[in-house]
């Protein structure tokens, strides 16, 4: 464009003006970089070309191709940000460049070119205007473009969210979301991978690609996980945090891959949901520095939401996942409760699980507890007909493997990778296989019946999830089992029962015992496994070899086996044979020990390894032998072969014992007999000697032998009496009976384990020996007599063979034993009803006796002469030979003899001695015990009847050394005499030595406590007299104590007085005084002597005398108790001390003068301030120190105010529960009584009291004085 000089300016703004106005409003970045290339082209006819930095929205179809030299002007432009104006190229072509801005960044240049005329100053000044017209309006159309695309990108995540709220596959929303994105922002390369926390890894799920990028590997089935922490979409999964690699080259955990060659730029963001990571967002583009912090943003919300549906997406999974299972389970077990055929019901089982719940490999292994065993039953896939082609079994007890571990421990057990599992076993016959195993118990109430077990050739390939499903599915196939076994077992059992009741009609059968033995061994060898059974019986011992060993002897045998030589003959003790285990613990036993010596099983060759069951056989609680099983392989026998075995051991145990009882039933029925006789002879006797004597004649008949004889205990004297004998050589001995024996040692040592005994007759005591006639090789036989579990004596029977070592039953023969016994029991049972009987009549004969006793003590006042009529009672009723009675006198520590009475002796030799004391020391009778049990004495060289009792007592007058009382066979009973603790002296009653003696005891008993109570009454009576004497002397001290207290109260102007006086006993120590002194003032004095009784009283007394008399002679408080307390020393040989408050109250000058010798503080009550002081503590009490000096102070008696004098019997009252009222108490009563009259005050204090001793009598005396000055009328 050329113009006039003069015109040029105009022109250029003309020019500008039409400029502004082609290129204003543009609405595309084309539009208005075609309108300036036009404009320029029309003004200056020159080329305009445009450069830009970045692709941008702004230039997509702008950035035409360029030469050489104008690229290189574009670069220094957007270098250097300033205008560029070029020399003149080699053609002549001229060239002007301006930097283009938005926002205040280069983001490329304007480059106008001109060939053969360059640009003057004016043109360059327009052109500059044209650049920034031109910035200007990049900068409005770069806004406007960026708030599109921001329109759309949210947009995009609207669409993107409303496109996948309905979706619920994962792999479809990965897909839907990830060709959303590659849509709408038109990027290389975006994919979605998902976190799989089972597993750890990452796996590959969508992806969207452009025209020219290839499919990666790890989107092909053979690669679709990554490691954690592997390149970056792996960095971004674990750490959780988003990756931006706008230049992947700088990027090192960057991994290229072929198929994405064009990438330039990687964005990763993790998809979380609170805080958890879930997948990975990866977004890939071919432009370096392609994502910018916009997109960053737009995109970290658009992940969020993926987050949130990927978690939708999952849980909806989850729980469309557990439905199924959840119907899966529940067809399962419809199906499998109905099938009651095991096999049915194990391989519906394993095909559901297989094809329902997509496990590859299935297998139910089955618990043979008889065998030991686990074994495959069924299965569905490919390894489980494999499993029953080789049948696949374990031993339960092996150290290794997985299916037994599981078996033992009850408890799920799961192989991640069998290759690494030290436990793992392949199964016998297939070979090692790589991958997971999970086994699961088939149990119900903690019996294992079986085991799931679940396999896949893949590791890692069971989770917690599979466990828990499958523990479910387990528990209900554990039932169906249960069910189908308890089935199985019913009809198996009703076999079992079947043959056990073959062999109880074989039982019943009149056959011989060895045909049973053979039907028996068959019938248990068809329902166990078994080569060889056998019944072994233990010999007969000499019963008189208590050590000889047991044998087993080999009794019959069932074998499948050919059988060794010499096994019929096999007779064995228990260091030889296993077997004797079974007999020892009573109960079935396996056979563990392989070592363990087995005779049978050596004679049949059975290998190593072999098995073997003992069962014990017995009857009626006696073990008579055993039934052994034999296999040739292992772990044949379990718990239920014990148990079947046992039952047919049992049946055998009955075959022997039923050919047993058949026999012995026949003896019994003999001695049942013989017994009944017995019986119905003696239940009508009514006395021992009528027993013993048909109890001896039915022996003699019965049982034979030379002699017997019965010995009854008499429990008192420990000690037997020979009641009864038999035999022709006895028969002198029967006048004499019942005879003392004594303490015999053997007797003694017999009831010591009372069972029948067989003893040579030297055992015996030469007492014994002699009386019976025993001879030195006599076998004596003691039978004890129990009735009711309780030893009554024994029954001795000689017997007529020589003394052999043997039981009793050996020595006489079972069936004369039996009898024997029988009789035994029966004179037992006698002599028990024979002393009830009698029992009964001495309890009316006694209740007789003591009454008669007690009606003579009632009516017969006199001591003795209530005395001399018991005893004439007792000798007439009962035959007492003598008594007499000793008076215990604890003032002179001696005993008093009140009465004496003998059968050969009349009452006047006996009556000179009453009244005689006897030195406790020198008093020879031991008294028996508290509990009414005599101290009896035999001995009459100690008791010589009463001779003991004075040097010349009772001695025949005509022939002093001739005694008048002879000694005779009599016991001396010695009663103590006492009554609630309290001894009253002795009772000594001379008895006939006979047995049975505790019911006499018994009633002299009774007679000691009715003479203790005669001995009571007759004290009670002087004491009675003694206290009313002392009654009489109280209440006249009482009343001459109450003489020396105011008769009343004086009336005080101003004042008003209270007083409460109370002693602990009938007189006391305490006092009180008030009286008017010299002055016209008013004394008033509280004292406590430090005792009390009439002592104390008359201390009192005198102290008050003192007091009173000083008192009139002193006006000084002080000087009055020192001149006392001085008076009192010189006569206080008694120990006694008085606590005394003196003061002298001046009612005119309201003031009270006192002095405090050793006594409590007073209390001085304030009604205004509502308080309750104690005054100061005094000097030392009155009585104690010589010249003790007493300080006087002076109390001002206000208006409404009291003062309060206390002794301390108020302070140290006590309660039921020793704890004392104390002064605090005392204290705070007196602060909430200060405005109350003294009367009242006392009153209240009385009642507290009383409240808190609850009726504890008191412990001290008690003195309260109350004097208080009235109120002034203006108060």
């Amino acid at each position: 464009m050329k113009a006039a000089p003069g015109n040029s300016a105009f022109k250029l703004s003309a020019a500008l003006g039409e400029f502004c106005r082609s290129v204003e409003g543009s609405e595309t970045p084309d539009a208005l970089l075609s309108a300036v290339s036009g404009k320029i082209r029309a003004f200056f006819s020159a080329h305009a070309s445009f450069h830009f930095l970045a692709p941008s929205p702004l230039t997509e179809n702008n950035s035409a191709a360029t030469s050489p030299e104008v690229a290189r002007l574009h670069q220094r432009i957007e270098t250097d940000r300033q205008l560029e104006q070029d020399a003149e190229l080699s053609n002549a072509v001229f060239q002007l460049g301006f930097p283009l801005t938005s926002r205040g960044e280069i983001i490329g240049s304007l480059v106008i070119s001109r060939p053969a005329q360059a640009f003057n100053a004016d043109e360059r000044q327009l052109l500059e205007a044209l650049a920034f017209i031109v910035n200007t309006e990049l900068s409005r159309l770069s806004s406007e473009i960026r708030q599109e695309s921001q329109k759309k990108r949210l947009a995009l995540i609207a669409s993107v969210v409303s496109r996948i709220a309905h979706i619920t596959r994962l792999d479809e929303l990965a897909r839907e979301v990830s060709q959303a994105i590659l849509r709408t922002f038109g990027y290389y390369y975006v994919a979605i991978f998902t976190l799989e926390s089972e597993s750890n890894t990452v796996l590959f799920r969508a992806s969207a690609r452009s025209e020219n990028s290839n499919q990666p590997a790890f989107e092909r089935p053979a690669g679709t996980q990554i490691s954690p922490g592997d390149h970056i979409v792996g960095f971004v999964a674990q750490s959780g945090t988003t990756l931006l690699a706008n230049d992947v080259r700088q990027e090192p955990r960057y991994g290229h891959l072929e198929s994405l060659p064009e990438t330039k730029a990687e964005l990763a963001i993790p998809l979380k949901v609170g805080g958890d990571v879930l997948g990975v967002l990866d977004i890939q583009s071919d432009q370096a520095n392609a994502f910018t912090e916009e997109d960053l943003i737009v995109l970290s919300a658009l992940a969020d939401s993926i987050g949130l549906a990927v978690h939708k997406v999952r849980l909806y999974a989850e729980l469309e996942e557990r439905t199924e299972q959840r119907d899966v389970i529940a067809d399962l077990i419809k199906a499998v409760s109905s099938i009651l055929d095991l096999d049915k019901l194990l391989s519906k089982v394993t095909a559901m699980i297989h094809s329902q719940l997509n496990y590859p490999f299935v297998h139910i292994f089955l618990v043979n507890r008889v065998c030991n065993r686990i074994d495959f039953h069924s299965g569905s896939g490919s390894r489980a007909k494999k499993y029953r082609e080789d049948k696949v079994t374990f031993d339960l007890h092996a150290p290794k493997g997985v299916i037994p571990r599981t078996v033992r421990t009850n408890r799920v057990h799961l192989t991640n990778d069998v290759r690494r599992d030290p436990d793992f076993l392949p199964a016998p016959g297939v070979s090692a296989f790589s991958g997971s195993e999970l086994t699961i118990p088939l149990a119900y109430n903690q019996e294992v019946f079986g085991v799931l077990d679940v396999q896949s050739a893949q590791t890692n390939a069971f989770t917690e999830v599979d466990i828990n499903l499958l523990s479910t599915l387990c528990a209900s196939i554990s039932i169906a089992i249960r069910n189908a076994k308890l089935y199985n077992a019913e009809r198996w059992r009703s076999h079992v029962a079947e043959s056990l009741q073959g062999v109880a009609r074989k039982l019943t059968e009149n056959a011989p015992l060895e045909e049973k033995f053979r039907f028996i061994l068959e019938s248990v060898s068809a329902i166990l496994p078994c080569d060889a059974a056998a019944i072994w019986l233990l010999e007969e011992q000499p019963q008189q070899v208590d050590t000889a060993p047991e044998l087993l002897k080999l009794t019959a045998l069932q074998t499948k086996l050919p059988e060794a030589a010499g096994a019929a003959q096999l007779s064995l003790n228990s260091s030889q044979a296993w077997y004797f285990e079974a007999l020892s613990r009573n109960e079935p036993v396996v056979r563990r020990n392989q070592s363990a010596p087995d005779p049978l099983a050596d004679s049949l060759g059975l290998p190593e390894g072999f098995s073997a069951l003992s069962a014990p056989l017995s009857a009626s609680g006696k073990q008579l032998g055993v039934l052994t099983l034999h296999h040739a392989t292992g772990n044949r026998y379990g718990v239920e072969s014990e148990s079947i075995s046992a039952s047919f051991a049992r049946y055998a145990g009955i075959a022997i014992e039923n050919e047993r009882l058949a026999q012995e039933s026949k003896d019994q029925a003999w001695i049942s007999t013989i017994l009944l006789q017995v019986a119905k002879a003696t239940q009508s006797l009514t006395r021992i000697d009528e027993l013993t004597s048909l109890i001896g004649q039915l022996i003699t008949l019965l049982i034979g032998g030379k002699k017997g004889a019965v010995l009854l205990l008499e429990p008192e004297e420990h000690a037997y009496y020979l009641q009864g004998v038999f035999g022709d050589d006895l028969k002198p001995l029967e006048t004499s009976l019942p005879r003392r024996v004594g303490r015999s040692e053997i007797l003694l040592g017999a009831a010591e384990n009372p069972e029948p005994l067989a003893l040579p007759a030297n055992a015996c005591e030469p007492e014994l020996r002699d009386i019976l006639g025993l001879q030195a090789s006599d076998t004596v036989l003691l039978l004890p007599l129990i009735a009711h579990e309780e030893l009554l004596g024994f029954l001795l029977h000689v017997s007529s063979d020589p003394y052999q070592p043997a039981p009793p039953e050996i020595v006489l023969g079972r069936q004369k034993y039996t009898i024997l016994q029988g009789i035994a029991r029966q004179i037992a049972v006698s002599v028990q009803n024979i002393n009830l009987l009698n029992t009964r009549q001495e309890e009316t004969y006694i209740s007789s006796v003591l009454l008669q006793v007690s009606q003579t003590i009632v009516t017969t006042p006199d001591l003795v002469e209530a005395l001399e009529k018991i005893f004439y009672t007792l000798h007439m009723l009962i035959g007492i030979e003598g008594t007499a009675v000793f008076r215990w006198l604890p003032e002179e520590n001696a005993y008093e003899l009140k009465h004496a009475a003998s059968d050969q002796l009349h009452p006047w030799q006996m009556e000179r001695y009453y009244g005689m004391r006897v030195p406790k020391e020198d008093f020879p009778f031991q008294a028996g015990s508290a509990d009414g049990k005599p101290n009896r004495v035999r001995s009459d060289e100690v008791l010589r009847t009463y001779n003991l009792l004075a040097k010349d007592a009772l001695q025949n007058e005509a022939n002093p050394d001739e005694p008048l009382i002879h000694p005779s066979n009599s016991v001396y009973l010695i009663y103590n005499l006492a009554m609630r603790g309290e001894d009253y002296g002795v009772l000594i009653c001379r008895d006939p030595d006979i047995p049975k003696r505790e019911r006499r005891e018994e009633l002299l008993n009774g007679v000691a406590q009715q003479i203790s109570f005669a001995i009571q009454n007759e004290r009670l009576e002087k004491v009675r007299a003694d206290q009313q004497r002392v009654e009489q002397e109280f209440q006249l001290a009482r009343q001459i104590q109450e003489t020396f207290l105011p008769e009343k109260m004086p009336v005080i102007p101003g004042y008003e007085l209270g007083v409460r006086w109370q002693t602990a006993r009938q007189v006391g120590g305490d006092f009180y005084d008030i009286f008017t002194l010299k002055d016209g003032s008013y004394g008033l004095v509280i004292a406590d002597v430090s005792d009390k009784g009439i002592a104390a009283a008359l201390y009192m007394t005198v102290t008050r005398t003192l007091i009173r008399s000083v008192a009139l002679e002193s006006a000084s408080p002080a000087k009055t108790l020192e001149r006392v307390n001085q008076l009192l020393q010189l006569d206080s040989r008694r120990g006694f001390f008085v606590t005394c408050f003196y003061g002298a109250l001046d009612p005119e000058n309201h003031r009270l003068t006192y002095a405090n010798a050793g006594h409590l503080p007073p209390y001085y009550l304030d009604a205004r301030k509502k308080t309750a002081s104690p005054l100061e503590r005094g000097q030392t009490a009155l009585g104690i120190y010589e010249d003790v000096v007493y300080q006087e102070r002076v109390l001002p008696m206000e208006p409404d105010c009291s003062l309060v004098l206390f002794t301390d019997g108020v302070t140290e009252a006590f309660n039921k529960f020793g704890t004392t009222y104390d002064t605090a108490r005392y204290q705070k009563i007196l602060q909430r009584s200060t405005g109350l009259s003294p009367d009242a005050l006392l009153n209240l204090v009385e009642q507290d009291l009383s409240r808190f001793r609850r009726e504890t009598p008191l412990s001290d005396d008690i003195t309260e004085l109350v004097i208080k000055r009235l109120p002034l009328l203006t108060d």
